[in-house]
């Protein structure tokens, strides 16, 4: 069946998915979105219940969630030992990408609040101005 990847215009999360599907040998095309507005169109269409980026369209199937695509994708091939050969491996699996996640979270957060700080300053700083 015809698989879409579905992400903004970055790497981002998609990543690990993208390394899979080339791990894996499939065959896919990607939906880019470059802006919200794009993006809101088309989530009104997703027939899930959980429409987010990334998603994966596999046929008639959508899966959201980054960690959800990857056990699919892994499942779909039938490369089950690409989640862990046992119990302990596969719970390690999921302890590391937890650590991965959080480690991403803090380190957008420290990317991400000094600009959204700088426009809020600046916005206050306008509204100011004009006021005098």
């Amino acid at each position: 069946s015809h698989l879409v990847l579905g992400y903004w215009g970055i790497k981002g999360i998609a990543e690990p998915i993208r390394y899979i599907l080339a791990l894996l040998q499939f065959k896919y095309e990607e939906k880019t979105y470059t802006t919200p507005e794009e993006w809101a169109e088309d989530k009104q269409k997703l027939k899930t219940p959980f429409p987010n980026l990334p998603y994966l369209q596999d046929g008639d199937h959508v899966i959201t969630e980054s960690k959800a695509i990857q056990h699919y994708l892994c499942q779909k091939a039938q490369r089950l030992d690409l989640l862990g050969k046992n119990v302990e491996d596969t719970i390690c699996l999921y302890q590391v990408m937890g650590v991965i996640d959080d480690a991403r979270s803090v380190s957008y957060t420290h990317l991400t609040l000094p600009t959204i700080y700088s426009v809020q300053i600046s916005v206050v700083a306008v509204s100011l101005k004009k006021k005098n």
